[in-house]
């Protein structure tokens, strides 16, 4: 469904033949979809603790699958040595008290989801969904951003990783404390951080002064901020880089010639590996899952289950070793995992005693006089009966009755211009696909 998409689930079953969808609707009738997606629940809602009372939990309804899924992202991929931590947002307008509003973000409204991710191939190690400033990531003394990258970088010490954020996280503060634990870090900074220096605060009247490749930058112990002018001053801040060091990048001047300017060695490795969790939403969002829903958790349950597949595909494409291994597509993994989860399964299986074989053997022995008459009054069709009982439909959107009967066979079959049932009963002898 997230392949083909179309604008209402009863579509996929729909017996209109520009929208039918045989591989869909031969695993299950709409009517048992419906049912499960009626009856589907993560967690037992009876044991829920209500709010306001001790161990109340915000994500209880999807509790138990946060805890199988997340100790498996980190057990069946090890992280390359660039990693880094951004937000990404599960689209939700309904009804939710911890529902956020970035106003940056793609998805502006919605559940903000707090991500750990391979800076290379965007694969996703953890995840914190944050639940509002009540919740126990907002009540530390650290702050909001420091608790969360500690809590997402825990158990990586000095496993030699280096760390990417944005100017969200970025505090001389967490970088020294997770230079401590043997991590470096990098990222892009604010200047109105606790301890950054005040040298490096340019105004925008003071920075039309500089030339493009302005550079300046202080250093106290492994900390190293500096100040870089592109179209405007960037500020970074960063343990693991030294203010010695130079590389160049190429832009455009207004001529339209390139040229080659210096800039700090951290903004190539910034602009390379901050892209992680960027690279993960992208190939989610192609052929995303997620229906529209009034229940924030199934939003919550869809992003879960893209994470998993796109996972998957970085797995199999690049954790066989051979970076240069670009097939299947993502597309192709999807409806290969799709075929290999569903194998031969269907719930139109016939329970009880197989039925008699001599009806189906009557109506395609072409010996027999097969011909056409006229019953004493209408009688639903037997065709269009299976067809619309094989998809799932109601009787008001999709009956049809014939005068028309078999002489042989004795069923009622539609025969005119628009439509000819009677030779696709006699000839298909699986007739309702």
């Amino acid at each position: 469904m997230g392949i083909a998409r179309l604008s209402q689930i009863e579509m996929y079953w729909s017996a209109k033949h520009d929208l039918i969808r045989q591989n869909i609707s031969n695993v299950m009738p709409f009517v048992r979809f419906q049912q499960i997606l009626r009856f589907l629940h993560l967690n037992d809602s009876h044991t829920q603790i209500s709010a306001g009372q001790p161990g109340y939990d915000p994500l209880f309804k999807v509790r138990r699958l946060l805890d199988i899924i997340t100790p498996k992202f980190q057990q069946e991929y090890n992280l390359t040595e660039s990693i880094c931590v951004d937000e990404a947002m599960i689209p939700f307008k309904g009804r939710l008290f911890f529902k956020q509003y970035m106003k940056d973000k793609p998805v502006k409204h919605g559940i903000k989801v707090f991500v750990l991710a391979d800076g290379k191939y965007g694969y996703i190690s953890r995840i914190q969904i944050y639940t509002g400033k009540n919740s126990s990531l907002s009540q530390n003394e650290l702050g909001l951003s420091t608790k969360v990258v500690l809590d997402l970088t825990n158990g990586l010490e000095n496993s030699h990783h280096k760390l990417y954020v944005d100017n969200y996280y970025t505090s001389p503060i967490l970088f020294l404390k997770l230079y401590q634990n043997g991590i470096n870090c990098c990222g892009t900074a604010r200047t109105n951080r606790k301890h950054y220096p005040a040298e490096l605060t340019y105004k925008a009247s003071e920075a039309t002064k500089f030339d493009r490749g302005f550079y300046d930058y202080r250093a106290c112990g492994p900390l190293l901020a500096c100040a870089w002018k592109d179209k405007k001053i960037i500020n970074f801040l960063t343990t693991k880089h030294v203010a010695e060091d130079r590389t160049t990048v190429t832009r455009t001047a207004r001529d339209g010639n390139q040229k080659e300017i210096t800039c700090p060695p951290c903004l190539p490795n910034y602009q390379e590996f901050m892209r992680g969790v960027d690279l993960s939403d992208q190939r989610m969002s192609y052929y995303y899952v997620g229906r529209r829903s009034k229940k924030w958790w199934k939003r919550v349950l869809a992003y879960l289950l893209e994470a998993c597949v796109q996972n998957a595909y970085v797995l199999k494409i690049f954790g066989q070793g051979d970076e240069k291994r670009k097939d299947p597509s993502f597309l192709d993994f999807r409806l290969e995992l799709a075929a290999q989860l569903i194998g031969s399964f269907s719930a139109r299986s016939r329970i009880g005693r197989p039925r008699s074989q001599s009806p189906v053997d009557i109506r395609l022995d072409q010996t027999k006089q097969h011909l056409p008459i006229v019953a004493d009054r209408q009688i639903e069709c037997v065709v269009c009966n299976r067809i619309r009982k094989a998809r799932g439909l109601s009787r008001s959107s999709f009956r049809h009755e014939s005068h028309i009967k078999c002489y042989t066979c004795n069923v009622a079959l539609c025969l005119s211009k628009t439509r000819n049932c009677f030779y696709i009963y006699h000839n298909e002898p699986v007739y309702w696909n």
